[in-house]
């Protein structure tokens, strides 16, 4: 039995690891490029990648890209507005390259 638990609290302990290693978002954006966001204090939270980032209820995602030098960024924000990221409150903002050339 105790073998069970010792096995039970490494699988813990690795999805714990894994998770820190594949999520974030929370902190500050100290430079948004060519993303121009609102919310350069409060990245979005994301998951496996930053393109899977996500919003708080309320919220709606809205993204858009911009070339930086060469290469091609996606800029996301996280707003009330249902329609455009361009209005609205905006709860947290997220950048990434999308790996595309400009």
């Amino acid at each position: 039995m105790i073998r069970l638990f010792d096995w039970i609290r490494q699988i813990i302990r690795w999805l714990i690891q894994w998770l820190s290693e594949h999520s974030g978002g929370g902190g500050t954006i100290p430079d948004d490029k060519c993303c121009h966001l609102a919310r350069k204090d409060n990245e979005c939270h994301w998951f496996g990648t930053k393109s899977s980032y996500s919003c708080p209820q309320g919220y709606y995602k809205h993204w858009w890209y911009c070339c930086e030098g060469t290469k091609q960024l996606a800029c996301g924000e996280c707003t009330s507005n249902p329609n455009s990221c361009w209005s609205g409150s905006w709860q947290c903002s997220i950048f990434w390259e999308t790996g595309a050339s400009c």
